[in-house]
């Protein structure tokens, strides 16, 4: 499996924040009632949040619309994804064409757009190299 902390270190276009704390962390997996796949956590601890090559990631930082505990309760609580697994969060919200983009806790990466929702990749890595 790609490693993600190489693949955004490798990019051109990176902008990240600063890496996220245990407690933070932490607080954030309680408050969204999982636990996080290795590679997100591994993703936090180094950067915190990342804007990579047209891609904004949640994380954890100061940006409200890009943090992975209020972009995924707002996800939630939509109607048209009831049917998202609780172990699931958003690592993208594109804002385009109502697609959103979450990852399970064993780390697979799933695409939502209305009336569907399926698998796309085996990992967050694999999901930025595709592009």
């Amino acid at each position: 499996m790609e490693n993600i902390i190489e693949i955004l270190k490798a990019s051109d276009d990176l902008s990240v924040g600063k890496g996220a704390s245990a407690e933070q962390i932490d607080a954030a997996s309680k408050a969204l009632g999982l636990t996080f796949s290795e590679e997100y956590l591994n993703y936090l601890q180094e950067f915190g949040l990342a804007f990579v090559n047209g891609h904004e990631l949640t994380g954890l930082g100061i940006l409200p619309r890009n943090d992975v505990v209020s972009v995924t309760l707002e996800k939630r609580g939509l109607l048209h994804v009831r049917e998202i697994p609780e172990d699931w969060y958003v690592i993208e919200d594109t804002n385009i064409d109502s697609i959103v983009i979450w990852q399970s806790s064993d780390g697979l990466v799933y695409k939502e757009s209305p009336g569907t929702i399926r698998q796309i990749c085996a990992s967050m890595a694999e999901y930025i190299l595709k592009g």
